[in-house]
């Protein structure tokens, strides 16, 4: 069962040393070993999912709540907001959604000033929609040291793990392009030899459950229908999903009906 969009109820805060597990999700905070002052560096939340349960992309679709993070940083320390990977397209009970399974890795980019000195606290606080028959909101509050210079050695598995989800993230495609049309947005991928999936990255524009590819000379057509009584915004932002490979599309959509 689908749970309906509503408020999101944190409950069960859990305190730990970068690591928490209420419910079905369990989380964890991922750092490098150091970095200089004057920098920035990625780290990661990692977030494990229990079998048959899932969690929810940046744009939810027709329900749900994707993760969010809420950072308690030193003065002058900024988080960018969380990048994540690409996800798949879920259809129950008349309603498409856009979900994680098994785990998901949110990527953010740490701005350290250039003052910066020492060792200094981290903590974020992470929200979470898990799902399956029912929907269960999940909430850690992690904790952990980050070291500036570079006399701190780096964790192997946790360079990894952050260089992975580095490379999972959609890579730009500047080749796909968007024409308005009666409805909405038709959009033209060239060269794909599989349907892709598009997923719309703002939320309440398009619509989730919009008709599947169009084989085109050369490629493919994706017809994304807005949501009754949305704008058309100037540029459309999301990703696609082809041939095993997720692309980032951020490109202008023509005011006018060709």
């Amino acid at each position: 069962m689908l749970c309906a969009r509503a408020p999101l109820f944190l409950a069960c805060a859990i305190l730990a040393a970068g690591e928490a597990s209420p419910g079905h999700v369990s989380a964890q905070l991922i750092l490098p070993g150091s970095a200089p002052a004057g920098t920035a560096v990625d780290i990661a939340v990692e977030l494990r999912i229990e079998a048959g349960w899932h969690l929810y992309w940046q744009n939810p679709g027709d329900s749900g709540l994707p993760p969010s993070l809420r950072w308690t940083l030193p003065p002058g320390w900024r988080a960018d907001p969380p990048r994540f990977p690409a996800p798949e397209r879920h259809a129950e009970s008349g309603m498409v959604t856009f979900i994680h399974h098994q785990r998901l890795v949110l990527l953010s980019t740490l701005h350290i000033p250039a003052r910066a000195e020492g060792v200094q606290p981290l903590r974020v606080t992470v929200g979470w929609l898990a799902c399956k028959e029912t929907c269960v909101p999940g909430k850690a509050d992690l904790a952990a040291e980050f070291h500036i210079g570079g006399d701190t050695p780096a964790d192997p598995a946790a360079a990894d793990l952050i260089a992975a989800a580095r490379a999972a993230l959609p890579a730009p495609d500047a080749s796909v392009t968007a024409v308005r049309d009666e409805a909405g947005v038709r959009l033209h991928l060239p060269g794909q030899t599989a349907a892709p999936v598009v997923f719309p990255a703002v939320e309440g524009l398009f619509r989730s459950d919009h008709p599947a590819a169009e084989a085109a000379a050369g490629g493919w057509i994706v017809h994304l229908p807005l949501v009754a009584g949305a704008a058309l915004p100037e540029r459309f932002i999301g990703v696609v999903r082809h041939d095993g490979r997720a692309i980032a599309i951020d490109t202008p959509i023509p005011q006018s009906t060709p």
